[in-house]
């Protein structure tokens, strides 16, 4: 089974779980690179002298992430539509702030 089929199983098994957000944190290590690339698409659109980094934005959209553990997930490529969405609030409230 490949990276992309082991993510969308256990998505899959998130929706299904009497405890999401454990089988959520099993899924992360496996996606922590792809969120980052996210992370960092969404930092390259913030102006120049910005001080936020892809770990504090990958941080803070897990979290995001976590809460909607039970989501009905379709697939890996849900997830990470999903994951782009938690980014740019995430990358919002840094912005404001």
């Amino acid at each position: 089974m490949n990276n992309a089929q082991t993510i969308t199983r256990m998505l899959h098994e998130c929706r299904a779980s009497d405890d999401p957000t454990r089988t959520f944190d099993a899924l992360i290590p496996l996606d922590y690179d792809d969120l980052k690339q996210v992370a960092r698409a969404q930092l390259r659109r913030l102006r120049p002298g910005h001080s936020h980094d892809t770990t504090g934005l990958v941080n803070d959209s897990y979290a995001k992430l976590k809460s909607s553990a039970s989501l009905d997930w379709t697939d890996r490529q849900h997830f990470f539509a999903i994951a782009a969405r938690a980014c740019a609030r995430s990358w919002s409230t840094m912005r404001a702030a």
